[in-house]
């Protein structure tokens, strides 16, 4: 939201009528802001009389600078439309999809071989994992020996295939960004920089633990890709398997240097792939449904147990 503030700072002797009408309009400000064009008279916090000898016009307008600037988080938590904002960025997106450049070769490689984790399903199959039978989301494990540990979530949604994909790419709209901070804190770091021409996304993120535990820094390359049945693959790896050095890989590295837990955290990587599927609708209703699958490791030894 933007917004422009026009206010006459118009200081006169004590008593004076125009310096009567300035303080009113003050007060009519702190109870209620009122969007107005901009009059010819009036221009942003300008002053053009002579103020009292014992406050100068530049700090009234000062304090009349700092008073609104005080209003806008208020304004912000009170006019802010932020789940009509992702609505519009996930349109957005989803009407592109069919414009959307190429697949390049090395963003193919990678969806291929996260999909090879998933293709050894009859040696190595996933398993339930105990106390998940309630839960809304299907939650499996597998051990590949020296491959390590493999997890598996499932969950069915009421919409479209099309606009949960949308959801997790974006992972800069403000319904992420507020999960991320309720997960993180308001100040863990997380930078998400979309690679020009590409089908390629690249992510930095902090997961902190808490006291005593080492904070973990993930940087991650995403790559998305979708089949011939319509579902959607988005594949991840390291951001070191990314084979191409530009301004976008820096872009997360300057992000990274300047910010004090990651010079302390422990850099981790992850791979796997998210699966969005198209669903046929559930008995006679007309709502869209949609299976979203997420593989990866549990990372063994590590104290990270969820996926990006």
């Amino acid at each position: 939201m933007v917004a422009k503030f026009w206010c006459d700072v118009s200081d006169g002797p004590a008593g004076d009528e125009h310096s009567d009408r300035s303080q009113s309009k003050l007060k009519k400000m702190k109870g209620k802001l009122t969007m107005a064009p901009n009059p010819k008279n009036m221009s942003l916090l300008s002053t053009h009389s002579t103020a009292p000898p014992h406050l100068p016009a530049s700090l009234t307008a000062t304090k009349i600078l700092d008073h609104l600037l005080n209003l806008v988080p208020a304004l912000h938590a009170k006019y802010a439309r932020h789940d009509e904002v992702d609505a519009a960025l996930y349109a957005h997106f989803e009407s592109t999809i069919p414009i959307a450049p190429p697949i390049q070769p090395h963003e193919s490689n990678l969806v291929d071989t996260s999909l090879l984790f998933d293709a050894n399903e009859q040696l190595h199959k996933f398993k339930r994992m105990k106390g998940t039978i309630t839960s809304p989301v299907d939650y499996f494990q597998k051990i590949e020996g020296d491959a390590g540990v493999w997890g598996k979530a499932v969950a069915t949604i009421d919409t479209s295939h099309t606009h949960v994909f949308s959801y997790l790419w974006n992972q800069h709209s403000h319904e992420n960004t507020a999960r991320n901070v309720a997960q993180e804190g308001p100040d863990a770091l997380r930078k998400v920089v979309f690679v020009p021409d590409s089908r390629s996304m690249l992510n930095a993120f902090i997961v902190t633990f808490g006291l005593g535990v080492s904070s973990r820094i993930f940087t991650t390359w995403f790559v998305w890709s979708q089949q011939p049945d319509k579902s959607f693959i988005i594949a991840f790896a390291p951001m070191t398997d990314f084979n191409r050095t530009n301004s976008s890989t820096a872009e997360i590295n300057n992000a990274l240097s300047s910010d004090a837990t990651a010079a302390v955290a422990i850099h981790s990587t992850v791979n796997g792939f998210w699966r969005i599927k198209p669903l046929a609708p559930e008995g006679k209703r007309a709502v869209e449904r949609a299976q979203e699958e997420r593989a990866w490791p549990t990372c063994k030894n590590d104290h990270f147990k969820r996926p990006a």
